[in-house]
């Protein structure tokens, strides 16, 4: 069933990001080619991005991290500044991109962050998800898995 708020589909390319991100690495849809990419969109004041992010952090990153596996969390009305304290407040092991006008979040969705769109190596969506629920992120989890091992 499609979700109103949601502006893209499986199956859907990924739309156009670029800017720097909080490890100085300039980033847009040319370095992702040839990667799987997790995006997580986020607001530092959304109790449920905090649930993500640590989720992202601590299960995702250093498993699949590495293995042809990009992730990033796009900050939605955050500029770089306050992106980069936060990695430093919450020791987020993964690069955080700048969104402080929702110039990135406009293409993918109306409403509702946290949001996760996983990407394949031709920039295609292949899952996303929306909010925050422990299961939820468990299942995308295993869709990880079956994808790399």
């Amino acid at each position: 069933m499609h979700d109103p708020d949601t502006l893209i589909e499986i199956g859907d390319l990924c739309p156009s990001i670029e800017d720097t991100a909080t490890n100085g690495t300039i980033v847009n849809n040319e370095s992702f080619e040839g990667h799987h990419v997790l995006l997580l969109l986020f607001m530092r004041s959304c109790n449920f991005c905090h649930k993500a992010l640590a989720y992202i952090n601590k299960f995702v990153v250093p498993k699949y991290a590495g293995k042809k596996l990009l992730v990033y969390g796009i900050g939605r009305d955050h500029p770089v500044e306050e992106l980069q304290d936060f990695v430093d407040l919450k020791k987020i092991g993964f690069p955080l991109i700048q969104d402080p006008d929702r110039v990135i979040y406009s293409h993918f969705a109306n409403k509702t962050v946290p949001r996760v769109f996983i990407l394949d190596p031709e920039g295609s969506v292949i899952y996303f998800n929306k909010g925050y629920d422990r299961i939820q992120y468990e299942q995308m989890e295993e869709f990880l898995e079956a994808k790399f091992f």
